[in-house]
C-alpha cells in the first residue's frame, strides 16, 4: 500500500499536480502512523497477555501457600484444644494449696510444654514483592494479601515470642530439678542426694512460668487462630475472583 502511494507521488510530482501530491503525502503519513498505533496495541496486549499469565501463575500459588498455612494452623487449634483440660487440671490443683514440692513436681514433670515455632509460608508472596511483579495482581487482590500476610505475621511473632519464652524457662527448671531421661532413673537417687525444697521450689516456679505460658499459646491459637484461618479464607475467596 505505501508503495502504491508511493509511485502516485512520484507520478504526481512528474505531471506537477502539487495538490495531488500534498493529499497522497499525507496518505502515506496517516498509514505510517496507523501501523505504529497497531504495532504498539499487539505489543501491547503481548504484555498484557504475559502479565496475565504471571498473575495467574502467582495466584495460585499464593492460594497452596495460604491453604497450607490454614490447614496447620487448623491442627495447632485442635491440638492447643486437647491439651486445654490439662491446664485447667493443673491449675485447679494448685489453687488447692498445701501442696508438698514434690507432689508438684510429680504432676508437671511430663507436662506438655509447646515450643515449637510458627512458620508460615511467604515464599511466594516474598518472591511477589522482590521480583517487582506486585503490580501483575490487581489492587483488590493486593490488597487482601497485604492484609492476610500482616495479620498472620502479627500472629505468629505473638505466638513465637511466647514460645521461646517457654524454652528460656523450661531451661532454667532443668538446672534445678531432675529431669525425665530416656531409663527414667533419677540422677539425685542415683547419687544419695536429696535436693532442698527451696532449690526445688525454685525449679517448679520456672516449670510452672513455662507451663502458664503455653497456656497462654492455647489460647491465643483457640481465640486469634480463627480470625486468622478467616482471613486466609477470605484472600483466597478474592485472589478466585
Amino acid at each position: 500500500m505505501i508503495k502504491f502511494f508511493r509511485k502516485i507521488r512520484q507520478k504526481t510530482l512528474t505531471e506537477n499536480k502539487f495538490g495531488k501530491y500534498l493529499t497522497y503525502a499525507i496518505g502515506e503519513i496517516i498509514l505510517v502512523v496507523i501501523g505504529i498505533l497497531i504495532a504498539l496495541q499487539i505489543n501491547t496486549w503481548n504484555k498484557e497477555s504475559e502479565n496475565n499469565a504471571k498473575a495467574s501463575n502467582y495466584i495460585n500459588r499464593l492460594i497452596a501457600d495460604i491453604s497450607k498455612d490454614t490447614t496447620a494452623i487448623n491442627i495447632e487449634i485442635k491440638g492447643s484444644l486437647k491439651n486445654e483440660n490439662r491446664y485447667k487440671d493443673y491449675f485447679d490443683f494448685l489453687k488447692q494449696g498445701n501442696i508438698k514440692p514434690e507432689q508438684l513436681k510429680d504432676s508437671i514433670d511430663e507436662f506438655p510444654l509447646d515450643w515449637d515455632k510458627l512458620y508460615f509460608t511467604k515464599t511466594t508472596y516474598n518472591e511477589l514483592i522482590s521480583s517487582g511483579n506486585f503490580d501483575v495482581i490487581n489492587e483488590k487482590k493486593r490488597i487482601a494479601l497485604i492484609e492476610y500476610y500482616e495479620f498472620s505475621e502479627s500472629f505468629k511473632n505473638i505466638i513465637n515470642d511466647k514460645k521461646s519464652l517457654v524454652v528460656q524457662e523450661d531451661v532454667e527448671a532443668r538446672k534445678y530439678l531432675d529431669g525425665q531421661s530416656i531409663i527414667k532413673n533419677s540422677f539425685y537417687k542415683s547419687i544419695n542426694h536429696v535436693p532442698n525444697e527451696t532449690y526445688i521450689a525454685q525449679g517448679l516456679k520456672h516449670r510452672h512460668n513455662a507451663i502458664e505460658t503455653s497456656y497462654e499459646i492455647t489460647f491465643a491459637f483457640k481465640n486469634l487462630g480463627p480470625m486468622v484461618i478467616e482471613s486466609g479464607k477470605k484472600a483466597i475467596t478474592i485472589l478466585k475472583e
